[in-house]
């Protein structure tokens, strides 16, 4: 099979020292600069060619200031910061700086906001208390089928760190359906459609301690959402034959849905009939996020066969124990 690898997105955040904890612009004072990389040999899904964060990507930046010697939390420090590349660097459109002392905690959300359709700052709740530290992220149903949200988190003081890393995690699953023909015989996808699935809601991003400053964590609320059925875009080659046919389609973290596939035999006459076949996957089972799902599915004139021992893979390509 072939390995796929999570995104080790590393942001470096490079700012001088300030003369005392205002957001104000200065003109002595240099502005605080993201400069994203990616390990060489880990592309994301689409998300980074070329071993950067493509132009089209949108940081939205959060900081929560605590004092570095007692840990006391003093208060937000800026929340829902745009970081957008200007042709030679990531910044932020009013500048910012660095605190006198303390500590800073940072959470960020990333996604390409002309694909999704939606802008980071405007969906985002952010949240740092003595009680609780994350993000929300309203997400639009639809918006995000084949658009990477991203989400890290760091810690940082001026005095230690000239740069900061922040490793960026998925926080959806990616599912791959890999349609092929049984017994040579030539077919015509008409459609394959997820059935009852969660588009869209609300992205929860938090530290679940965080005096013990645990990594951030994800998970998706659907309250006030509907599950639906989608039917996946298809470009305009829709064979199947030996070679599969392979459609992706991004989702939230929820319980598994059936699949129905429509297809017709290409059997020389001017209007073949269609078939239709379900694939029912276990009820028990979940698409989790960070991890990818091949399902290898047979068209034949009479039946649509899936393999239920689907390939489970971490984008990391750490293998996943599972059973279908």
């Amino acid at each position: 099979m072939k390995t796929y690898t999570v995104p080790a997105v590393w942001l470096l955040l490079l700012a001088s020292a300030c003369t005392d904890d205002s957001l104000q612009s200065a003109a002595d004072r240099e502005a605080l600069v993201l400069c994203p990389s990616v390990t060489a040999g880990c592309p994301t899904r689409g998300a980074v060619t070329g071993g950067v964060l493509p132009d089209g990507y949108t940081i939205a930046l959060s900081a929560f200031l605590s004092q570095a010697s007692t840990g006391h939390q003093v208060g937000n420090y800026f929340t829902g910061e745009a970081f957008r590349y200007n042709g030679s660097q990531w910044k932020s459109a009013g500048g910012l700086f660095w605190p006198v002392s303390g500590r800073l905690d940072f959470l960020a959300l990333a996604a390409d906001e002309t694909a999704a359709g939606f802008a980071l700052s405007q969906q985002t709740e952010w949240n740092r208390s003595n009680v609780a530290s994350g993000a929300v992220l309203s997400v639009p149903d639809g918006s995000c089928t084949d658009t990477e949200l991203l989400f890290a988190s760091a810690q940082a003081d001026r005095l230690h760190s000239s740069a900061i890393a922040l490793s960026f995690r998925h926080s959806q699953a990616r599912l791959r359906f890999h349609l092929s023909a049984a017994d040579d015989t030539p077919c015509t996808l008409v459609s394959l459609t997820v059935k009852g699935l969660y588009l869209g809601g609300a992205l929860c991003v938090a530290d679940p301690d965080p005096i013990d400053d645990g990594a951030f964590l994800c998970h998706w609320d659907f309250r006030g959402c509907s599950p639906r059925d989608y039917t996946l875009p298809l470009s305009l080659d829709r064979s199947v034959g030996r070679e599969p046919l392979t459609l992706e389609l991004l989702v939230p973290w929820q319980p598994q849905c059936d699949v129905a596939i429509t297809y017709t035999i290409d059997d020389g006459t001017p209007a073949p009939a269609s078939r239709t076949g379900l694939c029912s996957l276990p009820g028990n089972a979940w698409w989790y996020d960070g991890l990818e799902y091949d399902y290898h599915i047979t068209l034949s004139r009479t039946k649509v066969e899936m393999s239920f021992n689907a390939q489970v893979e971490a984008w990391n390509s750490v293998a996943v124990e599972s059973s279908f």
